[in-house]
């Protein structure tokens, strides 16, 4: 599930996060917002929490469990292109289909029947 943005909206989804839950995020620039609060939570429940970050992925604090580097240039000044850390997203989507590959295909021939119905 995407996570609410807004403080109340993500403490209620907190309340269902148990362990073996993943929680992956993005930190660029800086940490997200709750970035702190996200991470203890995480680990109170036993969740796994897994960071897709640039350079300031070294300076997060609490740390996550995992860090996975995500350049978006080599130079401050160039665009900052999401073309890495969108394949390592895609990556790890496809490699959590492979893992639950029976589920993952019984949920896309119940989205092929739910896409032909709402046409």
């Amino acid at each position: 599930h995407q996570l609410e943005t807004d403080p109340r909206g993500m403490a209620e989804q907190m309340l269902g996060l148990v362990q073996g839950d993943v929680i992956l995020s993005f930190a660029f620039r800086r940490a997200p917002r709750g970035y702190a609060a996200l991470i203890e939570t995480a680990r109170e429940a036993g969740a796994t929490t897994i960071m897709i970050s640039g350079q300031s992925g070294a300076l997060l604090a609490p740390r996550p469990d995992q860090i996975l580097a995500a350049p978006r240039s080599g130079d401050p000044d160039a665009f900052q292109t999401l073309t890495v850390p969108m394949t390592v997203c895609n990556a790890i989507v496809i490699a959590a289909g492979l893992t639950a590959k029976e589920e993952s295909l019984k949920k896309l021939e119940r989205l092929g029947q739910l896409i032909e119905r709402f046409e």
